[in-house]
């Protein structure tokens, strides 16, 4: 088990079920489903310190069609090669899909396989929209779900 005592923990209803916000030392740390995620919340402060008000307001923002663009937190743990797919997402624009074989040509890797591997890593699900990024032939994976997928790519589609 993860010690998340020092840890702060606020649970958002969203459309596509609840989901699980965390922050430490002044920096969201998690924004996830909080069915894959449950033990955080046992273990957390429930709390909503200024990194989970600020991740609040932006999910309002979003889920109204209206999301500001975001920075991916310095001391998020991930490694370098997650660092420069994420950021390359980041730019994806609101609205927009791209394939894991494009967006592994942004940043020079060849392997759609590492591209899906570090996006099924995604600890800020929506802020880094993995949901954006689709196989050739379909819509590909989700950590939150195919139907939560879909309806994400439906929104935002509808709201640009």
């Amino acid at each position: 088990m993860l010690n998340l005592s020092a840890m702060n923990v606020f649970v958002y209803p969203s459309p596509i079920g609840p989901l699980l916000l965390a922050s430490k030392d002044g920096e969201l740390i998690l924004l996830g489903p909080l069915s894959l995620h449950k033990d955080w919340l046992d273990e957390g402060n429930k709390a909503i310190d200024p990194p989970i008000k600020e991740a609040v307001a932006w999910l309002d923002g979003y889920f109204a069609g209206k999301p500001d663009p975001v920075d991916i937190p310095k001391r998020l743990s991930i490694t370098p090669f997650q660092r420069k797919v994420y950021e390359a997402l980041i730019a994806v624009p609101y609205g927009s899909t791209i394939t894991y074989g494009e967006l592994g040509k942004r940043i020079g890797c060849k392997g759609a396989r590492a591209i899906g591997q570090a996006l099924n890593r995604n600890p800020l699900l929506l802020f880094i929209p993995c949901h954006r990024v689709v196989g050739k032939n379909g819509l590909g994976g989700f950590a939150a779900g195919i139907e939560s997928k879909r309806y994400l790519l439906a929104h935002e589609k509808g709201s640009s």
